[in-house]
Formats: C-alpha cells, structure tokens, sequence
C-alpha cells in the first residue's frame, strides 16, 4: 500500500467515486439528564445504513494541513483531509474513510499513523467528528488513541435530524511522564 499526496486532477474522480458507506447493528446513544450526560452502547434491528457523498474540492484539498490518498495496485482505497485551527493549534480532520471493499486490512491504521506524525509538527491535538450511529467509525478512532471529548445534539439538520454528533480527540503532545524518562 502506498500513502501519497492526493492530486485533485487526477484523483478527484476516484475520490467521489470511493463508497464511503457503513451497516451497523450497534451505535452509541447520548443521553442527557440535566447538566449529566450518558454514552452507551446498544443494539439496533434492523441495522443502520448511511452513506457519506464525497465533499472534497480542489480549493479544500489546497488549504488543507495534509491531503492523503491510500493506494493500492494504482486504485484509491482511502483518503483523509486534514486542517489546521491556527488559534487553538488543533488539527481537524475533515474527511477519512476506506472503502468498504478494503476495510480491515489496516488501510484506516496506516492513514492514521501518516496524519498523527505529520500533525505533530504544528498542532498539539488532534480532533474529528462523527454521528453516535457510525460505531464502526468511533471504534476505530478509539483503537487509535482518541478519546471522546463532547457531543452536540443540534448539529446536523434534515434527514440526520436524530443523530448526535460525537466529537473525538488524541493528544499530538508526549506525555509528561515519558519526557522525563
């Protein structure tokens, strides 16, 4: 597997063409009780089924901090977008998915250790959002390190109404015990 550079004159077909969907018959629900909040998992019957389109431009590929594409055999398996909040030093990612025909073969892994490498020369944390539905998706970020850090019922609008934004973050910065060692 090679990890490049995405190149929107070449690549921007294959992006949009990426089937970035999922089916789960787990999720994480968010439930509030006055200032408290609760985050837990449960079965769903049926399963959940979302798609993700493809939101990327040239113009966002341009100003991103890091804009990877995951390739195999010359085919895009996987991108990521990743961008820099200059003020609090945070990168944000953006976009990152596999294709559901080459998930868990380690492609989401390798793209993850690329974007945490190169964010740690300017940001000091790294942070993502995704919908309580997408288990597969908050799985994953926490096998990575992250931790869920807040949540947002108000976010989404339309069809996505009743779903719960999760909002994850890795620290980019060494742990104080292992810099004194």
């Amino acid at each position: 597997m090679l990890l490049r550079a995405i190149n929107w004159e070449s690549d921007g077909q294959a992006l949009h063409k990426l089937d970035a969907s999922f089916v789960t018959d787990r999720v994480y629900t968010v439930r509030r009780d006055g200032l408290s909040f609760s985050f837990g998992e449960e079965a769903r019957d049926p399963a959940v089924a979302k798609h993700y389109d493809c939101t990327l431009t040239k113009e966002r590929i341009r100003r991103s901090l890091i804009a990877i594409a995951a390739c195999e055999e010359k085919e895009i398996r996987g991108y990521a977008v990743v961008e820099r909040e200059d003020w609090n030093r945070r990168a944000v990612i953006t976009d990152f998915f596999v294709d559901r025909r080459a998930r868990r073969r380690g492609i989401g892994s390798k793209m993850m250790q690329r974007i945490v490498r190169l964010a740690k020369q300017s940001a000091r944390i790294l942070w993502v959002e995704t919908q309580d539905v997408n288990f597969p998706a908050i799985a994953f970020y926490r096998r990575m390190g992250f931790e869920v850090c807040g949540f947002d019922s108000t976010l989404y609008d339309g069809k996505d109404v009743r779903e719960v934004a999760v909002f994850l973050s890795r620290s980019l910065q060494e742990k104080e015990s292992r810099k004194r060692s």
